[in-house]
């Protein structure tokens, strides 16, 4: 039988081998190396017994172990006793198992670390918990996730990196200040506006999250209540505000609101959506304002925004809904008279303003069911005409939703038609006052008209108007029971870029695949439909 390496068979090992006694139980190989090495150690075993510990050490000749015999080593506080290996012992020695090389040249100590960018590039691509796990690996991995979050300008609470469970997404209060204390410094825009989302955040979040981001520039916090204490925060970076939209408030943050607007001089849009405030605080907004909404806001005072839009030159969009202390059209005179409107307001949504005294308005939760079910209201009729002046003169206007407005008539769409020739969005909804079986004619002249909203409208009005806007690329009628299939197959046969037809409702009883022309039209269009929503056209028209 051949020798084992390390055992001692013959004089393979013979006078070059000692037995170490005395070793402390965490006494390990690489210290007994690092001592004896400098002596001749080769190579060294520890035996673990339960008699004590005890090792071999080989060194590379016989003459530099019998020089180490009999002296005094010591090694974690234990004086060691030092002499020759019999063959006795060298009988139970274990051979060194040889370790191969899998990577033959190379040498796994000296290692190239990954580099920091690269970590951050990949923690980019992983949600949030992810990234708290990544955290723990090692120093550098924390190291390259933290860089990682310096790209995150927008805190968005429905954002796809955080994590979804059985119930949809959820921010708690401890999960965002882990965010924010990561991303404060670099975040520029704060979307709290889903309140499914955000019912574990408590009310002082919305202070939190202004006090820890000096930067920020964009803010929208409908999803939460808002409270004066929070909205003195926001004196602190008004500065540097560029967008402001609020929810509902509690209670009244008139004054808060006043300092926040004589601090943002660079405001550029605002929204209030159910804030409760009476408007004089508007007189400190900025006059080079570009977006101006205000919906459902409660105690809003005609007189102090009347005063407010006569002051705003630059408007882009203005949009008014549901504003019950509006009682008469003297709003719609002062759009009309403000000269600097007229050349630059490109987009006007009115939503349920009936300039009727407020028990008068229809209910607001009601139109909102009549809009998402599609049903027929009629609204009253208010002033005769109100809006005629504006639309003569306000010539700029590429979007006009006019909604639910009982003053809104068959001569204001002539007088819309004749004058908006730029309009490439038009909604009418709601608007019951537009009566005659030749009310939408006057739409032939809207070359550029690529989306058209006409639901709920009265049910004496036709379709057949609708094939020859030729630019069509959307078309929403719903709950129109005299437009019919036939004026569909004209839309479909007749416009060529029509993408998404919406006929909800009911066309005089009769379907498209009822109508004799449905077949012709749908071989002879150009460019099909891609969508056809909610109605007895469902899905793709091939």
């Amino acid at each position: 039988m051949e020798p084992q390496p390390g055992c001692s068979s013959g004089t393979a090992g013979e006078g070059r081998r000692l037995l170490i006694l005395r070793l402390a139980n965490y006494t390990k190989k690489e210290d007994l190396m690092k001592v004896f090495r400098p002596h001749g150690a080769e190579h060294a075993v520890v035996l673990r017994k339960p008699t004590g510990n005890q090792a071999f050490l080989t060194f590379g000749n016989p003459e530099q172990a019998k020089k180490l015999v009999g002296q005094d080593f010591v090694i974690h506080k234990r004086k060691l006793r030092i002499r020759p290996a019999d063959p006795w012992h060298e009988a139970k020695l274990i051979a060194p198992r040889p370790s191969a090389d899998p990577f033959p040249g190379l040498d796994l100590t000296d290692k190239i670390p990954l580099p920091l960018d690269c970590i951050a590039k990949i923690a980019s691509y992983l949600q949030f918990q992810d990234r708290a796990a990544l955290e723990l690996v090692s120093t550098r991995w924390r190291e390259g996730t933290l860089a990682s979050y310096s790209s995150i300008k927008r805190l968005d609470i429905t954002d796809w990196r955080w994590p979804h469970g059985w119930h949809g997404k959820t921010v708690s209060m401890s999960a965002l200040r882990w965010l924010l204390r990561r991303t404060a410094q670099h975040i520029t825009v704060i979307m709290v506006n889903d309140e499914s989302i955000s019912r574990l955040l408590q009310p002082q979040i919305l202070a939190i999250l202004v006090k820890e981001c000096p930067n920020l520039l964009h803010l929208d916090f409908t999803a939460l209540t808002v409270r004066p204490s929070a909205i003195r925060n926001l004196v602190e970076v008004a500065s540097k505000l560029e967008s402001i939209t609020l929810g509902k408030s509690q209670p009244p943050v008139e004054p808060e609101l006043a300092q926040v607007f004589e601090r943002a001089k660079g405001l550029k849009s605002l929204e209030l959506s159910g804030t409760v405030l009476g408007g004089k605080a508007f007189r400190h907004l900025n006059p080079g304002l570009s977006h101006f909404k205000l919906d459902r806001c409660i105690g809003i005072t005609a007189e102090y925004l009347i005063d407010t839009i006569k002051t705003l030159q630059n408007l882009i969009s203005l949009e008014l809904t549901l504003l019950q202390t509006l009682t008469d059209d003297t709003i719609l005179t002062t759009l009309c008279n403000n000269r600097g409107l007229q050349q630059s307001l490109k987009i006007l949504k009115i939503h349920a303003l009936t300039f009727a005294e407020a028990q008068l308005h229809p209910n607001e939760m009601d139109i909102q069911l009549h809009m998402e079910e599609g049903e027929f209201v009629e609204i009253d009729l208010g002033p005769v005409n109100p809006a005629l002046p504006i639309f003569r003169v306000m010539r700029e206007i590429v979007h006009l939703s006019l909604t639910f407005c009982g003053w809104v008539t068959v001569d204001t769409v002539r007088v819309i038609s004749a004058n908006l020739s730029r309009i490439t969005h038009l909604n009418l909804s709601g608007c019951t006052n537009i009566r005659g079986e030749a009310a939408l004619d006057s739409l032939i002249n809207l070359e550029e008209l690529e989306v058209l909203e006409i639901n709920n409208l009265y049910p004496e009005v036709p379709g057949y108007t609708l094939g020859s806007l030729k630019g069509l690329k959307e078309v929403h009628c719903r709950s129109n029971p005299l437009i019919s299939g036939e004026d569909i197959c004209r839309v479909i046969r007749n416009c060529p870029y029509i993408g998404i037809i919406d006929v909800e409702g009911y066309w005089s009883n009769r379907t498209l695949h009822d109508h004799g022309h449905s077949a012709a039209a749908l071989s002879q269009t150009a460019q099909r439909p891609r969508y056809v929503l909610k109605g007895r056209l469902i899905g793709s028209v091939e």
